[in-house]
């Protein structure tokens, strides 16, 4: 791939460390170029897209510090809800009734409600749900 700074040099990698980041650099100019950044080539790992995807926030949302190793076992949350956060480049995920019940549990004692925010993210389209009591959506039907 030629360089996207002096056009002449080919971009390469120096390290697998440089590789696995997106790193590469100009055999000419020897320019550090983020390939993933300038190419829009998603090369991170599903690990780092779910930590990615965890960070993102909406309005008024605060990410919980240690989230899963503090006193408050979840990602993130508003004024209003306690968020368990997770992301999937599969085509499904599976969901135990223990982890609802965990969040519902923390939420409870935070005074919260509970929130579970699922994104699927396949072939570079991401879709995202979010998963709350029965209870919950019946008043939110309400409004």
């Amino acid at each position: 791939m030629k360089c996207f700074l002096c056009g002449r040099g080919k971009l390469e990698a120096r390290s697998l460390f440089d590789d696995w980041y997106g790193i590469s650099t100009c055999s000419e100019c020897v320019s550090q170029v983020d390939v993933v950044e300038e190419v829009g080539l998603d090369m991170k790992s599903p690990q780092e897209k779910g930590r990615k995807y965890e960070r993102q926030l909406d309005e008024g949302e605060i990410t919980i510090p240690l989230s899963g190793a503090g006193l408050l076992k979840e990602d993130k949350k508003d004024s209003e809800y306690l968020i368990q956060v997770k992301h999937t480049t599969k085509n499904s995920y599976s969901i135990k009734l223990e982890d609802l019940k965990t969040l519902e549990r923390n939420a409870m004692l935070a005074s919260r409600t509970p929130r579970f925010d699922l994104a699927f993210e396949v072939n570079g389209k991401k879709e995202e749900w979010v998963l709350v009591p029965k209870k919950v959506f019946k008043r939110l039907g309400d409004d």
